[in-house]
């Protein structure tokens, strides 16, 4: 499934552009002729320009860069997303991620936050598992924290008081890159290279037994849905449902209404492609982007 027995693998540069199953290599004077993973500018939206192959307006997609390096981002592995933690020890959070940013740039620091970006910390601990020269950084860096409660969240602890955190990461690279706050001027139709501060919101519930912690991703992974949840909003559909032909086990269980089975037509010149976008499902859907949902 992920290029057994031969992949190629080219560090520093986008997943993307590493193909499976390695078949030969063509050396040419010029990038592969996909429009797949390029940066399109904020006019080009998916329906409109996207949907059908050739796209509408090529040639000119064609002139768009495609992605080889990646932005540096940063993740929180722990505490887990949406999750109920009893009283910490030594009144700590205990905050673990990773961090990578392309081209080997290598992260120099990662910042962290509990109460949403009004206030941060340093992670204490950087851990590289590979050691990589300077702008030869391919691998990811491990991140760990222990931050304290203020004051106040401790008072409100003490009064049996649920406290409501939102854990942020926000990693800056060697050549100090440092990722946004705000997705907006960074949207694109294919949703490439976008990198803003990842958030974990997570309660510490008092009445839980100390020390606990009740990570709903395991029971989601246990039914067999997608472990993880959008930090603001839901997913309209269960997430292995979500519009794409992924027949035969889910078939669109449940929403058979808008599942359907693209057309030859349809997808005749688009290479590699067996099945499409519902079109019409997403065109009903109301869902608000990511910077006006609650917060």
């Amino acid at each position: 499934d992920h290029g057994y027995p031969v992949r190629a693998v080219i560090p520093g540069h986008a997943g993307a552009r590493q193909p499976k199953f390695l078949h030969k290599i063509d050396l040419r004077p010029y990038a592969h002729p996909t429009l797949q993973c390029r940066g399109m500018p904020p006019n080009i939206d998916f329906e409109n320009d996207l949907a059908h192959w050739p796209p509408k307006k090529d040639p000119t997609l064609r002139t768009i860069q495609t992605v080889q390096e990646m932005p540096v981002q940063s993740i929180v592995c722990w505490p887990p997303q949406n999750g109920t933690m009893g009283k910490q020890q030594n009144d700590e959070i205990e905050i673990r991620g990773v961090a990578w940013s392309g081209g080997g740039s290598g992260i120099y620091r990662v910042d962290l936050s509990i109460d949403g970006g009004k206030s941060w910390e340093a992670a204490d601990q950087l851990h590289k598992p590979v050691v990589q020269h300077r702008r030869s950084q391919f691998g990811w860096t491990q991140f760990f924290h222990k931050y304290k409660l203020t004051d106040e969240m401790k008072a409100k602890i003490s009064k049996g008081e649920k406290l409501k955190l939102e854990v942020i990461s926000k990693a800056v690279d060697a050549q100090f890159n440092v990722q946004p706050d705000d997705p907006r001027p960074h949207w694109n139709s294919r949703g490439v290279a976008v990198n803003h501060w990842y958030r974990v919101k997570v309660d510490v519930d008092p009445k839980y037994p100390a020390g606990m912690t009740h990570n709903p991703a395991l029971v989601k992974s246990s039914s067999g849905q997608f472990g993880n949840t959008p930090y603001t909003g839901s997913h309209s559909v269960p997430w292995n449902e979500a519009g794409w032909n992924m027949a035969p086990k889910s078939g669109g269980e449940g929403h058979k209404n808008w599942y359907k089975i693209a057309t030859k037509e349809n997808v005749k010149n688009e290479p590699g492609i067996q099945a499409d976008v519902d079109w019409e499902y997403y065109r009903k859907l109301e869902c608000k982007p990511y910077w006006e949902q609650p917060r």
